[in-house]
């Protein structure tokens, strides 16, 4: 059962509400994309709260009401110019929050998280609303809290804004204190984000990446098909729990050289990339440039960090790699690169696309094809007569691979922090990897890790990828092809058994041609009996000089089957060398091709 309020929110009456204006660079991005790919749930954001304890459903409601109500972006609306986009605050707005009760299920958890997924999957339409909310009633003292809006008008950080201004507003009221009043506009930010644009300082910012990418790198991922579909579900996931001991181990690394866990887990990328590089060209003179984008807050001062709005972006971070480097050489690059770049970070990434012609050039729509973020999160507030917990964040995926590094802190009620271990979440588009790759992947970051954690100095060419359970299938499984065949049986006639139970089963494969068990062992005892025909015995000698083709093997198996031994003659020997062969061995007949006669 759900019920869901349409209650108009009393506003601010000194804001201009009749304000046209227009869509900021990020939210431009955002905007363009979904445009082009209206069906797609890649720009879907979402958060679940899970609420222990007594709630006041109604104080929650109007918690709720007040956020919204001194929060300007969660009040735009698209306008529909049938042009370049523009938004306004809505006066009125009718709260988007349904009630799911559960409570009187058999398996009220497993109801609860079908309704959860139900409503994370449901499209935004552009011009209506942005966002919506529901609370799922699981028994007396348990509920969910779940908050799903499209990424034109939040980010991760409004995501954490939202939570906190939520749970401080229901304190507030439980309390009978007076709630704040109207927060910091998002509106300030366009207006100064389009005087970005036409500053020097934007130009500037374009000089900077210009001359970082004057030179495109290659895809780190390439498509499966070549021609992507236009589906656009949500993309699947793997999660990987780094553990108390690795997570610790991996601060420590990290900070003992004055780094932070970003650093550390972009280095193992690149260099886990730039591992295959080497190997796929067998070259470790070769540079292997890698670039992965790493989202941004783009907030520069405090009144833009506590603002609620979209704010973020994502910038390029190229690293050029030798084989010889080591891992710590990589963390000391991928920091001081983070460092150049991140002074340039209000430069929109559609910009730094169109100005190195990434499409034009590469055929690509991006510089890069992976994203790496972290997010931390503050996963528990202790409030009168209730404990709340964030459970999960969720997110489309709007890259090939998306790489997000979670830590979640929970507070304890004496009010110390304690961080929880290390989690890594890849969001994956099944155009370009499947759930297979994604976890081998994972199981080679992991094996890269311990690797990495207990010697900084490993070069990138000695850094180690496969698993044990990856070395034993490659190294072992896969090389475990002895059969024990009868020792009286001849090749020709166990190839004759399979023939008789398998005939159409493909024995050969030679470019785009191939022979069934059953149409190569005709053809061969057709060649067969004219070599009877022409006189060969058991035992004879028949040279074969034939290049790699279907015609070599069915040469090969005619003359075993004929009751000869074969001389395999390669054409591109010198014709000194051949004749000297053939008078050697002096065969009772000669096997060719039309084009070596």
């Amino acid at each position: 059962m759900n019920t869901c309020h349409n209650k108009k929110l009393p506003l601010n009456n000194d804001l201009n509400f009749d304000c046209e204006v227009s869509l900021s660079s990020t939210q431009q991005v955002i905007w363009f994309d979904q445009m082009t790919h209206p069906d797609a749930l890649d720009y879907n954001l979402s958060v679940i709260v899970c609420i222990e304890g007594k709630l006041d459903e109604a104080l929650f409601t109007q918690a709720l009401e007040a956020v919204v109500a001194r929060n300007d972006a969660l009040r735009l609306r698209l306008v529909n110019t049938h042009g370049i986009p523009c938004q306004t605050v809505v006066e009125t707005f009718p709260l988007p929050l349904a009630f799911y009760d559960f409570s009187q299920d058999a398996n009220a958890e497993a109801s609860a998280k079908q309704q959860i997924h139900a409503n994370f999957t449901r499209p935004f339409h552009l011009y209506d609303n942005l966002w919506h909310s529901g609370l799922f009633r699981i028994s007396e003292n348990r509920q969910y809290w779940q908050f799903c809006c499209h990424h034109l008008i939040l980010d991760g950080t409004g995501l954490k804004l939202i939570i906190i201004a939520l749970f401080e507003s229901y304190q507030r009221l439980i309390n009978g204190e007076t709630l704040p009043d109207m927060a910091p506009s998002y509106l300030d930010f366009i207006a100064e984000d389009r005087a970005y644009l036409d500053s020097k300082l934007y130009t500037r910012d374009l000089e900077f990446w210009q001359a970082r990418y004057e030179t495109l790198p290659p895809a780190l991922i390439s498509p499966r098909n070549s021609v992507s579909s236009t589906t656009h579900q949500l993309p699947d996931s793997v999660l990987w729990h780094l553990g108390k001991t690795l997570s610790q181990k991996i601060e420590n690394t990290a900070t003992a050289h004055g780094l932070s866990a970003l650093h550390f887990v972009y280095a193992i990328l690149a260099c886990y990339f730039a591992r295959t590089h080497f190997s796929d060209t067998a070259d470790t003179a070769d540079t292997a440039e890698i670039v992965i984008g790493i989202p941004v807050h783009n907030r520069k001062n405090a009144k833009q960090k506590c603002t609620i709005g979209m704010f973020s972006s994502v910038i390029p971070i190229r690293v050029s790699i030798h084989a010889g480097d080591s891992f710590l050489d990589i963390m000391q690059k991928a920091a001081a690169e983070l460092r150049h770049c991140y002074k340039h970070q209000r430069f929109p990434i559609t910009e730094i696309n169109r100005h190195t012609q990434v499409k034009q050039k590469t055929g690509r729509s991006q510089l890069f094809d992976i994203t790496l973020s972290f997010e931390s999160f503050d996963a528990n507030f202790n409030i009168k007569d209730i404990t709340t917990t964030v459970k999960k964040v969720y997110r489309g995926a709007i890259f090939p691979l998306t790489i997000t590094l979670h830590q979640y802190s929970i507070k304890s009620p004496q009010g110390e922090t304690e961080n929880q271990p290390f989690g890594l979440e890849f969001n994956y588009d099944t155009d370009y990897l499947n759930h297979d790759e994604v976890v081998a992947l994972q199981s080679r970051l992991a094996r890269l890790t311990d690797a990495v954690v207990a010697c900084l100095d490993i070069p990138v060419e000695q850094a180690p990828l496969l698993s044990e359970a990856e070395r034993q299938k490659l190294l072992v499984d896969f090389n475990a092809t002895q059969a024990d065949f009868p020792q009286d049986a001849l090749i020709h006639t166990l190839f004759e058994q399979q023939a008789a139970q398998a005939p159409d089963a493909v024995a050969v494969v030679f470019e785009d041609q191939r022979l069934s068990y059953g149409d190569l062992n005709r053809r061969a005892n057709r060649l067969a009996h004219y070599l009877i025909d022409l006189g060969v015995k058991p035992d004879d000698r028949v040279a074969i000089c034939s290049e790699r083709s279907l015609d070599m093997v069915i040469g090969l198996l005619a003359i075993l089957k004929a009751g000869g031994a074969y001389l395999p003659l390669d054409p591109v020997y010198p014709a000194e060398r051949l004749d000297y062969m053939l008078a050697d061995a002096a065969p009772t007949v000669l096997l060719t091709q039309a084009a070596q006669a």
